[in-house]
């Protein structure tokens, strides 16, 4: 018999054979973890993604090192879940050395980069991915 992700918590097969080895009490885990693989599995194939499971935007925004930005979410009414993270900068030598976020009375997320080095230009730009 082939053994696939899918058969492999399978309740049946696996109470039986803890059953045998005379283990007692494990049922309502086997059981958990039967549906929860099932389920896991499931999304796999169907190809969740990321998306499809994280409530989140992504803005690509223009900073000046040191200074405080608003920015306007596309979700104002929401608050972001103790996480706004910046996953690139443009150019790429500009790495960050000090970040900083926090919701203003009006709605708006402000945010403060610092960098080193600061580029020519003086602005950098990021994407910032923003969680709720």
């Amino acid at each position: 018999m082939k053994l696939t992700v899918s058969r492999l918590f399978e309740a049946g097969a696996v109470l039986e054979a803890f059953g045998r080895a005379k283990v007692e009490g494990i049922e309502p885990f086997v059981t958990f973890l039967s549906d929860f693989s099932e389920n896991v599995i499931r999304g796999m194939r169907g190809q969740l993604t990321f998306k499809d499971n994280h409530l989140y935007e992504e803005k690509t925004v223009q900073l000046v090192s040191g200074v405080p930005q608003e920015i306007q979410l596309n979700n104002a009414r929401s608050m972001p879940a103790r996480l706004v993270w910046v996953g690139k900068t443009t150019p790429y030598t500009a790495f960050i050395t000090g970040f900083q976020w926090q919701m203003t009375i009006n709605g708006t997320l402000e945010v403060t980069a610092v960098f080193s080095p600061v580029p020519t230009s003086g602005k950098v730009e990021v994407l910032l991915t923003v969680f709720y």
